[in-house]
């Protein structure tokens, strides 16, 4: 007898050769992952370049994941994607030195269940122990305030601090240029070390915060490095540098201005 229900992961690529594409697929009704690259190019050495284009993941279990990149030794491009009702939308982690990973261009709606059923957080996309790499012209919407959905998002409750647009997590070299993120409790987290990194010209909008720094060092995100010039947009407690251009403003409540950090 075949099985039934949905399937654990929609499209598996694991420790394969030099190159890797992933385009034009509709994947849905996934219980875990819809798309996921693992461990590429895996024990055979060298370096894999890996394109995820153009495909369309929805309808994901209560904490399923659209897209993940795992472990990949080489570069990366995830680019013109649309997903939505998941958990997480677009996970890169764990990445070799050197290997950059630029998320462009992608339209992510994702959905947190609540802590009845998970006690992670959720988010758009994230990046968690990368170096270099782009997240640029994403457009990410979370379902802030939990109790309502998709906004306003005006109160700070456990919850809604769990809805999280853009996150990044112990990373270095990470630009986050022109997104916008919509009714999440933080439109851009960023969480512990992340240095020589920046965020540039961000739309945040009917979010409860713009941005939020937690338990992150003095020398940490947003300060000067060698490819940063001084594009400066954060000191040891806010948003500073006219030149950072981010944006934080209401459309459901007209006037509101939500906090900046």
């Amino acid at each position: 007898t075949a099985p039934t229900g949905p399937a654990n992961t929609g499209v598996w690529v694991r420790e394969t050769g030099t190159s890797v594409l992933v385009s034009e697929n509709t994947v849905s009704d996934f219980s875990n992952r819809g798309i996921f690259l693992d461990d590429n190019p895996g024990m055979g050495g060298g370096t894999c370049t890996i394109s995820v284009e153009e495909n369309d993941v929805s309808n994901g279990g209560n904490t399923a994941q659209g897209i993940v990149v795992d472990e990949l030794n080489g570069d990366g491009s995830i680019f013109n994607n649309t997903v939505s009702l998941v958990f997480r939308g677009i996970t890169v982690q764990s990445t070799v030195l050197d290997t950059e990973v630029n998320t462009i261009d992608n339209n992510v709606v994702f959905l947190y269940p609540g802590p009845t059923v998970t006690l992670d957080v959720a988010y758009g996309v994230g990046y968690f122990s990368v170096e270099e790499g782009r997240i640029e012209g994403n457009t990410v919407r979370g379902n802030c305030p939990f109790a309502g959905g998709f906004g306003p998002c005006t109160t700070d409750v456990a919850e809604n601090r769990a809805i999280r647009g853009i996150q990044l997590s112990l990373t270095e070299d990470i630009l986050v240029k022109s997104n916008e993120a919509f009714t999440a409790g933080a439109g851009l987290y960023i969480e512990g070390s992340n240095v020589r990194g920046n965020a540039l010209c961000n739309v945040f909008t009917d979010c409860f915060a713009g941005v939020v720094f937690d338990d992150i060092p003095t020398n940490g995100f947003g300060l000067p490095g060698p490819a940063l010039s001084t594009e400066v947009n954060q000191t040891g407690f806010s948003l500073a540098h006219d030149n950072a251009e981010n944006q934080w403003r209401s459309i459901l409540i007209p006037g509101l201005v939500p906090l900046r950090a």
